[in-house]
């Protein structure tokens, strides 16, 4: 953790430019809640999700734009009430789905991805999160009122108030500037239980399939409010990577959260389904898998491009993607071989189906078979 004086220190400057850009993120704010504009071949648009909704897949991507196609081949493009860049999508079955992105805004559709409305945004979001920041500052007041000077865990509590009030600080700047934090994953367990993450720790939680939103941070052990960039489900463990070797683990669908030490100083940007376990991947190509959550193993690769999605593979296995059209293929008996997409446009993410594994990013589009080399 940064020493109080350097982190001070970098809160300060942080909040005087957001201070001096709020009039910018106004006029960002109006345009982002206005509807997508119309985009003529939306799979050659920036698109950053990828999801199943039964047999019709749907992309997400740049200035709201959601697009499906029926058969994998042609796509159009559907009303969407944002233009914000939206970042994920997620259905868990053929009828509900949600999608999230910038502005903390947070979609949902129970037609397939026919047409979307509007859950959360992050008004919501920052009102939340500044009653959040009020009270945690309130509580740890009341841990360091009641230890003495010179005991055991008051410097702890000393710094735990400091954290507090640095966090109520940028909650109060939130209000000002608007909703401007964004969301970067989205996952439902159920058609009722789900959970949105992303920036500076933001984790929002609904028990109702996204009729309330709540806040649902504590427990992580993210001081340093430090980006989350993906959530993954699997065996009943609930699986949380992000920024600065941030991993964290779920046994009880998210009502409370373990935390995964020492394995990396670098950023997790993805969680894979292997067949047999999990990957978590990220900066320069690094890979860490495990079969539990409780043991990890780092793959022995050469430092590579960053990897920022990634799919399971029928026969086990998971493709992985990432910057300049790099993929991975990590085969069922551990063997690990990347090679280069031609397009070599940046890779968000992919998905598995039909034989097909379809990839979206900054190109759009793009198909390989799952029998790739």
């Amino acid at each position: 953790m940064a020493r109080p004086g350097l982190r001070w220190a970098w809160r300060t400057a942080a909040a005087g430019a957001l201070l001096s850009l709020a009039s910018a993120a106004a006029v960002a704010e109006d345009f982002a809640f206005l509807p997508a504009p119309p985009t003529p071949e939306p799979a050659e648009a920036v698109l950053t999700g990828l999801a199943s909704a039964g047999d019709r897949l749907v992309a997400v991507g740049g200035r709201g734009l959601i697009a499906i196609s029926d058969d994998g081949e042609a796509w159009r493009q559907v009303t969407s009430p944002v233009s914000a860049l939206l970042t994920a999508v997620t259905f868990v079955d053929d009828k509900h789905g949600w999608a999230v992105g910038h502005g903390g805004v947070v979609l949902a559709s129970s037609d397939g991805g026919l047409s979307w409305k509007l859950q959360l945004d992050g008004r919501a979001v920052n009102l939340q999160f500044h009653r959040w920041a009020d009270a945690n500052v309130e509580a740890r007041e009341a841990v360091l009122a009641g230890l003495p000077a010179g005991v055991p865990g008051r410097e702890a509590a000393e710094y735990a108030l400091e954290d507090a009030r640095f966090a109520l600080e940028d909650a109060e700047t939130a209000l000002d500037t608007g909703p401007v934090d964004p969301f970067l994953d989205v996952l439902f367990l159920d058609e009722h239980r789900g959970y949105a993450l992303g920036a500076y720790g933001l984790l929002f939680r609904t028990d109702d399939g996204g009729g309330n939103w709540r806040i649902a941070i504590d427990g992580l052990d993210n001081p340093g409010r430090y980006h989350y960039y993906d959530l993954h489900a699997r065996d009943g463990v609930l699986y949380l990577c992000g920024e600065a070797g941030l991993l964290f683990l779920s046994r009880d669908r998210g009502d409370s959260w373990e935390r995964i030490e020492g394995l990396y100083e670098g950023s997790f940007f993805g969680l894979a389904d292997l067949g047999d376990g999990v990957a978590a991947f990220g900066l320069r190509g690094n890979v860490f898998v495990s079969k539990t959550g409780a043991q990890w193993q780092r793959l022995p690769l050469a430092p590579g491009p960053s990897l920022y999605g990634g799919t399971g593979l029928a026969g086990g296995g998971a493709l992985l993607v990432g910057a300049g059209g790099s993929l991975l293929r990590l085969g069922a008996d551990g063997e690990a071989r990347r090679f280069d997409h031609p397009a070599r446009a940046t890779f968000s993410d992919a998905l598995l189906r039909g034989g097909r594994v379809y990839l979206a990013g900054m190109g759009g589009i793009s198909r390989l078979e799952e029998a790739m080399p």
